[in-house]
Formats: C-alpha cells, sequence, structure tokens
C-alpha cells in the first residue's frame, strides 16, 4: 500500500532510504524470539511510522495474548481484544512502580533503583513493558545506558505511550531520537506517566556521570 515508503527493521534497510526521507516505517517484525520460540504471550509484532524523525502511528500485536495496541499522533491510544475496542490511558498517580527487564540489569540500573526506591518493581521481557505503562499496569519503564535497546524496539510503543497520556525520553529528560544517527537509544530511556516523569529525571540525573 505504501511502495515508496522506505522501511528501517531489525533485519536491514529497505530500498528508497536515505536520511532525508520524510517518512519511514520502523519495524520489529518479531520481538523477543525467545518469548516466540517458548510461546510466551510476551513476543509480538511492533509497526511504527516516523514523520521527519517523529513518530506518528504506533501498532503493536501480541497473537497469543490476542491483543493489538495503536496510537495515531494526537488521535489517542486505543486497545482491541476479547473484550472489544477502547481507550487506553496511564495510571493516574505519583507512586512509583516500575517494570525492568528481566535479563538486563546492570550496576546503573541498580543504582537508579536505590535512588527512585519504588514501591513495586517487576521484571518482563519485551519492548510490550512500555505498552504495560500506557495501559496502567506500572508508571514507569526504565533502561540504563549499557543495556541499549533499538529504535525497531521503541518507536511502535513510544506513540502508543504519548497518545495514553505518558512520556517518552532518554535519562537525561530528552527526546528520544530517531533521525537515525544511531539504531541505538544509547543514553538510556524512561517511559512513564506524566505524573513522575520529571521527578524520576531529576533523582536520575544524581546518578549520571
Amino acid at each position: 500500500h505504501f511502495p515508496k515508503i522506505p522501511i528501517v527493521d531489525e533485519e536491514g534497510i529497505s530500498k528508497g532510504y536515505d536520511n532525508n526521507s520524510k517518512y519511514c516505517w520502523i519495524i520489529d517484525p518479531l520481538d523477543v524470539t525467545k518469548e516466540f520460540l517458548a510461546q510466551r504471550q510476551d513476543f509480538g509484532i511492533l509497526i511504527g511510522l516516523v514523520e521527519n524523525g517523529i513518530p506518528v502511528l504506533g501498532i503493536t500485536f501480541r497473537p497469543l495474548a490476542n491483543e493489538l495496541d495503536w496510537a495515531i499522533k494526537d488521535k489517542g491510544a486505543f486497545i482491541e481484544d476479547a473484550q472489544g475496542t477502547r481507550k487506553i490511558s496511564i495510571l493516574d498517580s505519583n507512586e512509583i512502580t516500575v517494570l525492568v527487564s528481566g535479563s538486563r540489569s546492570d550496576q546503573e540500573l541498580e543504582d537508579i533503583l536505590r535512588i527512585l526506591s519504588p514501591k513495586k518493581i517487576t521484571e518482563k521481557h519485551s519492548a510490550f513493558k512500555i505498552i504495560d505503562v500506557a495501559k496502567g499496569q506500572a508508571s514507569l519503564y526504565i533502561c540504563s545506558r549499557k543495556n541499549t535497546m533499538h529504535i525497531w524496539d521503541t518507536c511502535a510503543p513510544s506513540i502508543i505511550l504519548q497518545e495514553a497520556g505518558g512520556k517518552t525520553t532518554d535519562l537525561y529528560g530528552k527526546p528520544l531520537d530517531y533521525s537515525f544517527k544511531s539504531d541505538n537509544h544509547e543514553k538510556g530511556i524512561v517511559c512513564s506517566n506524566n505524573y513522575i516523569h520529571q521527578n524520576v529525571i531529576n533523582k536520575i540525573s544524581k546518578t549520571l556521570a
């Protein structure tokens, strides 16, 4: 349907892509292969669209959970599952309940968690942690600079979180970069509801060298 829009994904770059492309699809065709092989629910498909380096559309699908989430810039975020279609929104709370990767712990992350002193820490796999924040299942997801995520891991989930009322930045409070200067988010990731985001950034700054 969109033959002129190039694609960047985990497997490579399609024909027609260059840094001056106004639109570009950023896709992860299979997020978390280990979860897929184990037939657990947290694998899925991530499809994001950027306009001039800014995510404007995101679609995520978890087949075993039969869950489709999507968002369009300035149009809200939605979920479609066995219960039907409805809007999703962030957790309306100042409490810090955090999601972290179940396989990517490191000293920087441990230092950050100690300073934040969250009420609850839950380990999960996959980029769908960002979607879980969008659905209000936690107030924060955080990734250190050492355990970098890629742009195809975050493009679709980040616009869904933003349209659900949340915020995505690096550890320094700057917007995540989709200008293709790098495939990685080398300055870490903070995804949260708007109630705690700035407070989290302020506390994290004490741990950054």
